[in-house]
């Protein structure tokens, strides 16, 4: 059969609006999920201030792990000198908090952090938990939490109540990787923390948990 001139312009022009289809798709899907990323981040900003300054562990000689970790509006990002156990305690902060309309602060009253290195799993978070008598790691969950253009990252977290006059509700999370192991735990009253602005705080907090490389931002 033979192919005319106008045969080859037909099949050549059917061929560059196909590619330019597939291209065009392709484009709208890498912008959506880039918008996607954007409105995150302008939510994960009206719940989440600085992040936090990492204390150095004795074993390190005084040189801090590489983490980073967004704390929730109105928790200073500086730890209490004296840790309880290995915790380090970030207070709420002296300073007024952004009069931004957006901005949503959660009222938790602390936030605590605990970092060690090539430490065993479990022992640690025994460790973590230690000024917490009678809690029960029975009762940890996984959970998986992920950020738009990210994979996720898997936790485990515990929620308990501790305390007397005032008894203060507690949730924890633990993350670990090839090296680090970390513990994470807010504190406020029950009313606070069943709040969907502390909720919501929370998990946009160690959402942002990057470690190593990671957490050069």
């Amino acid at each position: 059969m033979k192919i005319s001139n106008i045969d080859i312009r037909f099949f050549l022009a059917v061929g560059l609006l196909g590619a330019l289809g597939c291209g065009l798709s392709e484009y709208q899907q890498k912008y959506e999920k880039q918008q996607e990323r954007m409105n995150y981040l302008d939510q994960e900003n009206q719940y989440l201030g600085s992040p936090l300054n990492v204390p150095a562990p004795k074993e390190s000689k005084n040189v801090p792990p590489k983490v980073f970790l967004r704390l929730p509006l109105g928790i200073s990002p500086n730890y209490d000198e004296k840790p309880e156990g290995i915790l380090y305690r970030y207070p709420k902060s002296g300073s007024k908090i952004s009069a931004d309309a957006n901005a949503k602060a959660s009222e938790i009253e602390s936030v605590f952090f605990a970092v060690e290195t090539d430490k065993d799993w479990n022992e640690f978070k025994k460790r973590a938990l230690e000024p917490f008598q009678g809690v029960d790691l029975q009762n940890v969950r996984t959970v998986n939490l992920e950020v738009p253009g990210r994979p996720p990252k898997t936790f485990q977290t515990i929620t308990f109540r501790y305390g007397d006059d005032p008894t203060w509700t507690y949730q924890f999370y633990f993350y670990k990787d090839d090296v680090y192991r970390m513990a994470i735990g807010f504190r406020g009253t029950d009313k606070v923390m069943a709040s969907d602005s502390a909720k919501q705080a929370m998990e946009y907090s160690v959402k942002t948990l990057a470690v190593g490389k990671a957490a050069n931002r």
